[in-house]
């Protein structure tokens, strides 16, 4: 009697438990992977839905706006920061027949007000133009000079 019951695998109730825990144990295994797969598969999709993200402008990360692809293009380009008090600097270079480029800030939301911002130039072709910022949230910075204008919209993080 000792020989036929001593198994793990024998005849009876305790042979269907023995199948079924290694399948259990497999299910498990495969729901955990599929999940996984899943959870990277759905990180890996989130840059084909966004192409292009707006940038996000806070005290340590200014928003540089250029024409053209390199640095060394001709044209309007301009470097947007803002301090811990909402209070803002846009620095730029590309003026062209010394005129002070006009610059406004806009609200994307809420109720779209502008910005008054103090434009003057602080050389050849370099301007300077400073602002407060109301609240944050989207914006749209606007630099234009003659027939050239360079739009961005962003993000100001709280």
């Amino acid at each position: 009697m000792a020989a036929r019951g001593a198994g793990r695998y024998s005849v009876g109730a305790e042979s269907i438990g023995a199948e079924a825990a290694p399948s259990m144990t497999r299910m498990i295994a495969i729901f955990i992977g599929v999940f996984f797969v899943g959870l990277a598969a759905l990180m890996a999709s989130v840059t084909i839905f966004v192409r292009d993200p707006m940038p996000v402008l806070s005290a340590r990360a200014p928003i540089v706006i250029q024409e053209g692809d390199t640095p060394e293009a001709d044209g309007l380009r301009a470097t947007l920061s803002v301090d811990p008090t909402y209070a803002f600097e846009v620095m730029g270079q590309g003026a062209r027949d010394g005129d002070v480029p006009g610059i406004t800030m806009q609200r994307g939301e809420g109720d779209g007000s502008t910005v008054d911002v103090e434009v003057e130039e602080i050389g050849e072709g370099i301007f300077q133009g400073r602002g407060q910022f109301t609240a944050p949230g989207r914006w749209t910075l606007t630099v234009s000079s003659g027939d050239q204008r360079q739009e961005v919209a962003f993000i100001l993080q709280e």
